[in-house]
C-alpha cells in the first residue's frame, strides 16, 4: 500500500512539472526571477509562425540551382519574406520581424538597413522583448555586429580596388 502511494506521488509530480514546462514554453505562464520578466506584447505577434516558417525555408542551404552551384539560400524567397514583413503594420516593434529584416539586409550587403534593424533589436532587447527562438538564425546579438562589420570590411575592400 505504501509503494502505491509513493508511486502515485511521483507520477503526480512528473505530471505537474510537465504541465508547468508546457505552460512556460507555450507562453501562457511567465516566470519572474528577481523582478526580471520577459515581456510579450501584441506587436511581438506580427511575424508569427507563417513568416518564421517561410523565412526558415528561404534561408535553408540546399541545392537550388544546378549541382555545380552548391547549396545556397533562396535569395528571391528571402526578399519576398522581407517584403511581407515590411507590409505588415507594427513590424517595427516586433523583434522577430527585425531579425528577418536584418538578415535580408546582410544578404543584400546593405549595412545601413542592417544597422537600423540591429538598433531596433537592441532597443527591444533592452525592454526584454526577444525574437522567436524558432528562427533558423537565432544567435546572440554580438554575432549581428560581426556580420555588419564583415559588410563594412567587404565594402571598404571593394572601394580600394
Amino acid at each position: 500500500m505504501k509503494k502505491i502511494g509513493i508511486g502515485s506521488a511521483i507520477i503526480a509530480g512528473v505530471l505537474l512539472v510537465g504541465a508547468v514546462v508546457w505552460l512556460v514554453l507555450s507562453g501562457k505562464l511567465v516566470i519572474i526571477w528577481n523582478g526580471a520578466a520577459v515581456q510579450y506584447s501584441a506587436a511581438s505577434n506580427v511575424c508569427g509562425d507563417d513568416v518564421v516558417t517561410a523565412y526558415n525555408s528561404a534561408t535553408e542551404y540546399s541545392y537550388r540551382g544546378g549541382l555545380d552551384d552548391g547549396p545556397m539560400i533562396d535569395t528571391e524567397g528571402l526578399t519576398a519574406v522581407v517584403d511581407t514583413v515590411r507590409s505588415r503594420a507594427g513590424y517595427e516593434a516586433d523583434p522577430t520581424c527585425q531579425v528577418i529584416i536584418f538578415w535580408g539586409a546582410i544578404q543584400r550587403s546593405d549595412a545601413s538597413a542592417a544597422q537600423s534593424a540591429l538598433d531596433a533589436l537592441h532597443s527591444l532587447h533592452d525592454q526584454r522583448i526577444f525574437p522567436d527562438n524558432n528562427l533558423r538564425t537565432a544567435i546572440p546579438l554580438f554575432e549581428y555586429e560581426t556580420a555588419i562589420s564583415g559588410l563594412s570590411v567587404t565594402e571598404g575592400a571593394s572601394e580600394d580596388q
